[in-house]
């Protein structure tokens, strides 16, 4: 399972866009059996990927989320991607858009519990501290991840921590930063008592800079 997995994501997943959407289906639910059942070894090989890890993460996260009975896995996966090392230099500079492999509405459905804590790990790295770059790759990725329940009552109080943490972000951080926060939070009617923009923000907001 491990060679096909490799050969499929060779060459940034060349092997994997040529198949069927049937049997890409079937091979990744193949591959969430095979997690199923070899847990640490499947594992401790995602583990231990670097870069290569970016290559995979098209078929592992989708199939895990979907389709495995351990999601739990996700969460390692997930923070290898969020703490990588990225280079200056790597054309792929903070690459965190993989993580929107992860199927969130299936991984909500399937395990509440595993959502909530991605979410978590999701919002402990969306941090003023952080480069700025980072947060404006990083803030789509929650919105995106984010599930709205069905009852406004659900998870009332997680939910308002996250976007807590989105509003630390609108009121302290870079100018885009901020424009990227407030965004979020309003297109998921979340309201705060967000400190005004100053005039030179205005401005600069104004004519993009």
């Amino acid at each position: 399972m491990i060679e096909q997995l490799e050969l499929l994501a060779a060459n940034e997943g060349a092997s994997w866009f040529k198949l069927s959407y049937e049997d890409q289906e079937t091979f990744s639910k193949e591959f969430a059996a095979f997690v199923d059942t070899n847990l640490s070894e499947a594992e401790a090989y995602l583990l231990k990927q670097d870069s290569a890890l970016f290559d995979l993460s098209t078929i592992i996260f989708d199939a895990i989320s979907r389709f495995s009975n351990h999601p739990e896995i996700l969460l390692p996966l997930a923070k290898k991607v969020l703490d990588f090392p990225y280079g200056k230099e790597d054309d792929d500079l903070y690459n965190l858009e993989v993580l929107d492999d992860i199927d969130t509405i299936e991984l909500f459905e399937r395990s509440p519990a595993i959502y909530m804590q991605y979410l978590d790990l999701l919002c402990s790295h969306l941090v003023p501290e952080k480069d700025p770059q980072y947060l404006l790759r990083l803030l789509p990725v929650f919105d995106l991840a984010f599930v709205q329940p069905e009852t406004a009552s659900e998870n009332q109080f997680i939910r308002k921590k996250w976007f807590d943490t989105i509003a630390d972000l609108a009121n302290d951080a870079p100018l885009k930063v901020k424009l990227a926060a407030r965004k979020i939070l309003a297109s998921n009617k979340q309201t705060r008592d967000l400190q005004p923009l100053s005039l030179v923000e205005k401005i600069r907001a104004l004519i993009g800079l």
